[in-house]
């Protein structure tokens, strides 16, 4: 029998440096920096490669494309920064059906001038990265997903607080599957939401390890007609939600296991015709209800062995076939 290997595709070694102080392949002088950043981009082969951003403050005047596979940006940390000096509708735009795109060590100012989103994946990018990036003013949205991909992570990065008018959210998924989202810290601010799964084809998505303080609603998994759905939700901390921790929304056959909520109106809200989810071994406190299924159109979800701790609605079952068990109640 004759077995055949699954390989990604071949990545160029091209490898590329960009630089303020003249030590570069491409110098940038603290004026319209994009333009060089982009030549840069614009230089490596259709394989892809490697661009290297050393320290240093790189004015954005225009958006930033990726549009070819295996392009990786690499920053040296928190000293190497993208600033947007003017309105633009995205610091960073990652073309439909670009794969294989990395980037991390790099902090991204949006300094309130995009428009729609800091970093932008549009559509059918699939195995790509963003890590290790710090975000600022980057309202209305840092990183946002438009359409359909696949295998996205985004980790260790850093959202800080946005106090202008929202909605603003931090990580915006409108359609992606078998995705990672972990590790995260997002601060929030006025009508900050954290990470929003929201009204596109969404599946399999891992919510881990992130850290969502002083927003509106930390998690929302929010589908439609059972668009949505079978995604984890594991081991994050949420405090000092004002309205909801996690919010279910048209959407099934997700777990909701081992996170820790204190603060806010709903820790757990299932709505609108949520079915066959999960919700096990959390710990809520201080908040109005615990855990809520709204509707009988809640069918059939399971809500075992959490912890609810100073709430004053601990449980409020309006659901179908609601499965309560093994809760303790303080």
């Amino acid at each position: 029998m004759v077995m055949t290997l699954l390989t990604r595709p071949k990545i160029s070694v091209a490898t590329v440096v960009i630089a303020t102080d003249g030590s570069g392949d491409f110098n940038c002088n603290g004026t319209a920096d994009d333009v060089e950043i982009q030549a840069a981009i614009d230089s490596l082969p259709a394989t892809g490669g490697c661009i290297y951003i050393k320290e240093g403050v790189y004015d954005i005047t225009n958006t930033i494309l990726i549009d070819k596979d295996n392009v990786s940006i690499m920053g040296c940390g928190h000293s190497t920064i993208f600033r947007v000096s003017v309105v633009i509708n995205y610091l960073i735009n990652v073309t439909a059906n670009t794969d294989y795109f990395t980037f991390e060590l790099i902090q991204l100012d949006g300094n309130d001038n995009c428009v729609w989103a800091v970093l932008r994946f549009s559509g059918a990018t699939t195995r790509s990265r963003v890590s290790n990036c710090w975000l600022d003013n980057w309202e209305p949205r840092g990183i946002t997903f438009v359409g359909a991909g696949e295998g996205i992570i985004i980790e260790n990065c850093v959202f800080e607080a946005a106090d202008a008018a929202g909605p603003n959210y931090a990580i915006l998924i409108n359609a992606s599957s078998r995705s990672f989202i972990r590790g995260n810290y997002i601060y929030g601010g006025t009508n900050v939401y954290g990470i929003q799964i929201y009204k596109g084809t969404s599946w399999y998505i891992s919510i881990i390890d992130n850290k969502i303080i002083n927003v509106v609603s930390s998690v929302t998994i929010s589908g439609t007609s059972g668009s949505c759905g079978r995604c984890i939700v594991s081991s994050n901390i949420f405090p000092s939600s004002s309205g909801w921790a996690i919010w279910i929304q048209e959407s099934d056959h997700n777990i909701i296991t081992d996170n820790e909520f204190f603060g806010g109106t709903k820790g757990i809200f299932l709505e609108d015709d949520s079915n066959y989810n999960t919700v096990a071994n959390n710990r809520i406190s201080g908040c109005t209800t615990g855990i809520e299924a709204e509707a009988a159109a809640d069918d059939e979800n399971i809500i075992e062995s959490n912890m609810i701790h100073n709430c004053t609605n601990p449980i409020v079952d309006g659901g179908t076939n609601t499965q309560i068990f093994n809760n303790k109640e303080l």
